[in-house]
């Protein structure tokens, strides 16, 4: 694998525990994940919690320094089992697509992506929030860009945007959906 492919689950919010196309959903999950979207939907929360800006704010902010931290815990934390993420990395050796099923694939991408950096700083980041009228779904919509240094001492400029979507899961705010952009260019500059 190709260590520039490691980096890309590091960013995009919940690009925790994403990379290329190179990752192929679990074999073990008997339920795809139009089916998992539809069972949240038609099973809400019953419970008296609801989601708050502020709260989604918060676990989005959790992440981004779990991130810098190089916490792989940290980043995963608000995952929820059946998460399921995809997107696009864009490096200089092409546009890969990618997915990434369950949150223990999530994690062990993360671990990946962390083991080949010697560092990360957000230059930027930001992040909007709509919650649903009754509080029980929300989504956030993220930008960001870092500063990667890699353990051989190449430098990078990372932008990544992303949509990562919250449900109450067993009483909880957990992330149960992201799809994200990540663009990684060389910065021989910094």
């Amino acid at each position: 694998m190709r260590p520039i492919q490691l980096i890309q689950l590091t960013f995009s919010v919940l690009v925790f525990g994403q990379l290329a196309s190179m990752f192929a959903p679990s074999p073990s999950l008997a339920i795809d994940r139009g089916a998992i979207a539809q069972l949240v939907i038609e099973s809400p929360d019953r419970s008296s919690q609801t989601i708050t800006a502020d709260r989604i704010r918060a676990i989005m902010e959790d992440m981004k320094v779990a991130t810098e931290r190089k916490s792989t815990e940290g980043t995963v934390k608000a995952m929820a089992p059946f998460v399921y993420s995809e997107g696009y990395l864009k490096s200089p050796e092409g546009v890969d697509r990618y997915s990434v099923n369950r949150i223990e694939a999530h994690k062990a991408n993360t671990q990946d992506s962390f083991s080949v950096a010697k560092e990360m700083k957000y230059l930027y980041y930001n992040v909007d929030v709509n919650v649903s009228p009754d509080g029980k779904t929300a989504y956030a919509i993220d930008k960001g860009l870092v500063d990667m240094e890699m353990l051989g001492g190449q430098r990078y400029l990372i932008s990544t945007s992303g949509l990562t979507k919250f449900a109450l899961v067993n009483g909880q705010i957990k992330i149960i959906y992201n799809d994200g952009t990540t663009e990684i260019n060389s910065a021989p500059g910094l």
